[in-house]
């Protein structure tokens, strides 16, 4: 479960360990919130070996690839998440778009700011200080993993303009969104990441190369939203049909934007809402994956298919519920006879990174 520390509701904009911070009045007055930390955990391993942030002069430094920022020592990684939000998406555009919300960024920020409205339900001693906790929505944990995808890819490098641009853009967004949280769980697996310009390259081509750090084994990547009525600012009303045709047809669109002789990966977004009490197997989107891929290996037949590797997500934090953060969901297929088939060790540091993609450390 995701639980948010909250600021002080006096009004003050400290947090309300360093404010009116009298547990006896807790449970009767409003708060705001701060950030967002997983409380079933501590800090989980780095694998970017990211430069941790330190107090410095009343400061707190933190370091964004070549930057230095210096930000209110008091601020939590999780509220400093929300700032890279919006500095990826631009003062300008931030200013000009905001007055619209035209974006299902704000619908995001929006649910992030109606957690305030919450009474707090516990207090939680860190190593990084006491948090006073709310239970978090589905759409501000989303907005939470999407700030800290976005971290984590700029703080390697800076993200090209081509897909900044495709972010802004609402129609685009979906897609785009998706390719961030893929190349994200790729860099953690110990990937370095090269994207490729659709503006540039006219030719199919995948969303990124990756490259194996360990081995040096080159990966094409590539990435599959389905758009679905209701989802994301779509139009209509969302509902879920047999589906299998249409994920099969995402994983053959995905295979054709490979490069020969390399192992091509394919992530394939399910976008539904998530069924937690549903037990894996029997989950529609699952079954319906399964089915794509068993008919696509059986067409194949001994040639193989052209990926090595199909991992089916379902990230529907988006979806809701409002008073809580269900779990991401995960499928992997892994083909029986591939062209270029993928070493076991490169599938398990994938497999492994793609199943924490929804932790979120306390700190940086």
């Amino acid at each position: 479960m995701t639980r948010i520390p909250l600021r002080c509701p006096c009004g003050s904009g400290l947090l309300a360990t360093e404010c009116c911070d009298d547990p006896e009045r807790i449970g009767s007055r409003r708060a705001a919130l701060a950030s967002a930390l997983l409380a079933e955990q501590q800090r989980p391993e780095q694998h970017l070996h990211l430069v941790g942030s330190m107090v410095f002069k009343g400061q707190r430094v933190r370091a964004l690839h070549s930057r230095i920022i210096f930000r209110p020592a008091e601020e939590s990684f999780h509220d400093f998440l929300l700032c890279v939000v919006k500095w990826t998406f631009g003062e300008a555009w931030w200013k000009q778009a905001r007055g619209t919300k035209a974006h299902v960024v704000f619908d995001w920020f929006d649910a992030w700011e109606a957690v305030t409205f919450r009474e707090p339900e516990s207090v939680v001693v860190t190593p990084y200080g006491t948090r006073y906790m709310a239970t978090a929505s589905g759409p501000a944990k989303a907005l939470l993993n999407f700030g800290y995808d976005l971290f984590c890819l700029q703080a390697i490098d800076r993200l090209p303009e081509h897909l900044v641009d495709r972010l802004r853009k609402s129609d685009r967004f979906q897609a785009a969104r998706y390719e961030i949280a893929i190349a994200a769980i790729m860099a953690r697996a110990g990937f370095s990441i090269r994207f490729t310009d659709d503006t540039h390259v006219a030719a199919k081509h995948c969303e990124f190369i990756a490259t194996h750090k360990p081995s040096g084994v080159e990966v094409c990547v590539e990435g599959k939203s389905r758009v679905r009525p209701g989802s994301l600012r779509q139009k209509g009303k969302f509902r879920y049909q047999q589906d299998s045709k249409g994920l099969s047809r995402l994983i053959r669109e995905a295979s054709r934007q490979g490069i020969p002789g390399k192992p091509l990966v394919i992530f394939i977004e399910a976008n539904v809402p998530a069924t937690p009490d549903v037990a894996p197997p029997e989950k529609p989107w699952v079954r319906d994956l399964s089915a794509a891929a068993d008919d696509l290996e059986s067409r194949a037949g001994e040639a193989g298919v052209p990926y090595s590797l199909v991992i089916g997500t379902n990230f529907g934090h988006h979806y809701g519920p409002m008073d809580s953060a269900a779990r991401c969901e995960w499928g992997f297929v892994t083909p029986p006879v591939s062209t270029v088939p993928l070493a076991r060790d490169i599938v398990q540091d994938i497999a492994r990174s793609a199943l924490a993609w929804s932790r979120i450390p306390d700190e940086v």
